[in-house]
């Protein structure tokens, strides 16, 4: 009976402290949603109303940038114009008549246009009004900002455009101007050329239709500074062009500041919005609070109600049993506790850990033992080190790779035994190691090289995770590694590989020498050779590491490089145990220099087997796929030094062709470069003129003419290369008796084979005895 009025006292405290607690819990939920929700909630709704506005109000400012990208893509066209290069310097009214009128306003979608020379005068300005399709006075505010220094004449280089809003009389004004140079895009700029748009009635709408809200423009220059304008251009941040002034709670007012090209508040386009997130947003909150309350209230009772019945009463009847297990002391007791649910179950986790308490000692051994065996068979380095980098485990596998027994390495230093103290790229190991025995969080995965007992170097791949004691202290570290040699070694190919691309200059043979180093070097081979036939013989034309004594050139019948070309396979041929194959006796190469291997490549030009690009070894050795990628890739860019040499020969061989066919001109003939030297003249001109042909080049032959054409003759050949036109010019040219004749030069533009002038093909036609005829 004693026990029962206990159980009865526990079950009615806990029925009291679940409803108190149920009670405050709720309430200060409800209390704290409510406060969150109105801070939190609201200010997000009214935070996102903010940014959706500020988002729509900045595709005014889009607009207006969109506006000067579309007048500078229409003045870009204008400015690099050879029409426009040559009006501004000779004012041609044909010009003006063909390209400034009332169709090419409207066509443009501009206010005016105005030309101003290198010297910065305006030459001409032409206004006209859009809405009311008639020509206008031009401003005289925008004419008295053109002055020298201005930044509208002012450009870094000759492709930049000024652009940006002017506040004008009338109307403020998109304003764009470009420097005036050669449809070619070259210079030097002859002036500057502005475009302009009004921001005008028309404009306005226009802007409205793009953001999809009505706009009212305010000029900042023509409000009074106690206006309620200049109170709100008070309040724009540094960061943001927009300020939002909230009425009430269902309109705000967005304004948008537009500064000028001088970067000064200018403009100020303000917008009546509706604030339909943030009403959504008080309707939200409302809901959620009183929504929250009902739920919460019912689910207070509800719980309350099945806790009592169902969790308390068993609980406390749970409660009493183990207390008396444990006042016992005696493990053989057991739990009863009917049902199926977790306080049953419960239950009989208890009476489960009290029947395995007896057996854990013998499972935890069985479990090191089962760990141990694992981490011996593991096909990977497993060791443990203590903070002072001696070694505390070693495991099989490690044993195997780095050739220490556990007995011979287990107590000393990794230092100097697995890890060198100095890595091959001068890192400093032992301080490195001494930082992972000490924080081994620091450096939980590495890549360091390592050291064999017979000395090889390799690089290993190590995890590392800390061992802790008591209070989590660190002890040790456990390190697991994989060795990465292979791809540290494929790492470094591909760098030296990308040096060497990096490197190739204009010269082919000393490219394809070049790679077939390279090509031994990486393959590590004996020596490497790339290979062709030249006149029914087999040459070595590159050469790597070939012995004082090798012949470069022999009989191609034998060996195998021309066994390779001759079978037109297009395959890596590799050809090891040379010694026991038909090489031994055909190629005397392989007893000469004791060759064991043989890897080669066909280098292919314009689709077809031209040469050979080959290793070879004083060793067996079985190349692997990187290998045989690397040939691979060098091979093919032998081939493409093949080809391209190929196509600077037949590019040769044309123009030595045509030069040729100028020789047998019975005029003189001469050739010039896109700088007006002359660098070709042809026999007929020297045998008239008596010179060496390196008398001739550049402006050499000047000192033929006579010295009151030679102005004339220079002028007219500028004139002319300048606007890549054909040309006629009279002068007198000395011969090589001494006697001037008259003679009419004609030069004719030519150009490369990309369409680029290129220059100037002459020719000079002896009219002395027509000249006399005529007098």
């Amino acid at each position: 009976m004693l026990v029962v009025r206990r159980g009865a006292k526990e079950k009615m405290r806990l029925r009291k402290k679940s409803l108190f607690v149920f009670g405050i819990i709720c309430f200060f939920a409800i209390v704290i949603i409510y406060v969150l929700s109105e801070i939190i909630l609201l200010q997000s709704f009214e935070r996102l109303e903010r940014e959706y506005i500020t988002k729509e109000s900045s595709r005014t400012r889009d607009a207006v940038t969109q506006e000067l990208s579309f007048i500078s893509q229409k003045i870009s066209d204008w400015a690099a114009w050879d029409d426009t290069y040559h009006f501004i310097d000779n004012l041609n009214p044909a010009y003006i008549t063909s390209n400034i009128n009332s169709i090419t306003f409207q066509g443009l979608k501009i206010n005016f246009m105005v030309f101003v020379n290198a010297s910065g005068k305006v030459v001409l300005v032409k206004a006209f009004d859009l809405m009311q399709e008639k020509e206008i006075p031009a401003s005289e505010l925008l004419l008295s900002r053109l002055q020298p220094g201005s930044s509208f004449l002012q450009q870094k280089n000759i492709f930049e455009a000024t652009k940006g809003l002017v506040m004008l009389e009338a109307y403020p004004a998109f304003v764009v101007s470009r420097p005036i140079i050669t449809s070619e895009g070259k210079g030097p700029p002859r002036g500057t050329l502005l475009f302009g748009r009004f921001l005008d009635e028309g404009e306005i709408k226009s802007l409205s239709t793009f953001t999809g809200c009505p706009l009212v423009m305010h000029r900042i220059d023509r409000s009074p500074a106690e206006s309620e304008l200049h109170n709100v251009i008070r309040r724009f941040s540094g960061d943001s062009p927009v300020f939002l002034k909230p009425t009430s709670s269902k309109t705000i007012i967005a304004y948008s500041l537009i500064k000028d090209i001088d970067g000064r508040p200018a403009l100020i386009f303000e917008t009546n919005l509706p604030r339909d997130i943030f009403r959504t947003g008080q309707i939200t909150v409302r809901y959620l609070i009183l929504s929250i309350s009902l739920v919460g209230f019912i689910f207070m009772i509800v719980v309350v109600i099945f806790l009592d019945k169902f969790v308390l009463f068993r609980l406390a009847s749970l409660s009493q049993s183990v207390s008396g297990i444990g006042e016992s002391g005696g493990v053989s007791l057991r739990l009863s506790v009917k049902g199926k649910d977790e306080i049953a179950s419960l239950a009989g986790e208890i009476n489960g850990m009290l029947e395995k308490l007896e057996h854990a000692r013998a499972r935890l051994y069985e479990s090191e033992t089962q760990y141990q065996r694992l981490v011996e068979n593991v096909n990977s380095i497993v060791l443990t080190m203590d903070r002072d980098c001696n070694i505390t485990f070693w495991n099989r596998f490690a044993a195997e790779f780095f050739g220490y027994t556990a007995r011979e390495i287990i107590g000393y230093s990794a230092i100097g035994t697995i890890v060198p103290e100095t890595e091959s790229g001068g890192r400093n190991l032992k301080q490195f190691m001494y930082q992972v025995c000490q924080d081994p969080q620091e450096s939980s995965n590495s890549i360091n090289e390592n050291i064999k007992r017979n000395g090889e170097r390799v690089w290993i791949a190590w995890t590392n995770r800390p061992i802790t004691g008591k209070d989590n202290e660190i002890i040790g570290v456990l390190c697991v590694g994989n060795d990465i040699t292979e791809y540290k070694k494929l790492e470094e190919r591909l760098v030296s590989l990308n040096k060497v691309f990096l490197t190739l200059g204009s010269d082919f043979d000393k490219n394809i020498q070049q790679l077939t180093r390279t090509c031994g070097e990486l393959l590590d081979a004996t020596c490497a050779l790339y290979n062709k036939i030249s006149e029914g013989m087999l040459c070595s034309v590159g050469q790597w590491n070939t012995p004082e004594d090798y012949t470069p050139a022999s009989s191609p019948e034998g060996h195998i490089c021309y066994d390779l070309l001759r079978s037109k396979q297009k395959d890596i041929l590799v050809v090891r145990n040379l010694d026991q194959s038909q090489y031994y006796v055909s190629d005397p190469n392989v007893v000469k220099y004791h060759l064991k291997t043989y890897i080669g490549c066909p280098v292919q030009a314009f689709g077809e087997v031209i040469s050979t690009l080959c290793v070879v070894f004083q060793r067996d050795i079985e190349p692997t796929d990187h290998d045989k990628r690397l040939i691979g890739i060098l091979a093919s860019a032998i081939g493409i030094e093949e080809e391209r040499r190929y196509s600077q020969d037949a590019i040769r061989r044309s123009r030595d062709f045509y030069l040729t066919l100028f020789d047998s001109f019975p005029t003189p003939v001469w050739r010039s470069n896109i700088n007006g030297d002359r660098d070709y003249f042809n026999k007929a001109w020297l045998e008239f003129t008596g010179k060496r042909i390196e008398q001739e080049l550049g402006y050499g032959w000047l000192d033929s003419v006579h010295p009151e054409d030679q102005k004339e003759a220079v002028q007219m050949y500028e004139e002319a290369a300048r606007e890549q036109r054909s040309f006629e010019v009279e002068y007198r040219l000395k011969k090589k008796n001494g006697e001037y004749r008259a003679m009419i030069e004609t030069g004719t533009p030519f150009y490369d084979l990309k369409g680029n002038f290129a220059g100037y093909i002459g020719s000079c036609y002896d009219v002395t005895e027509r000249k006399h005829r005529h007098k």
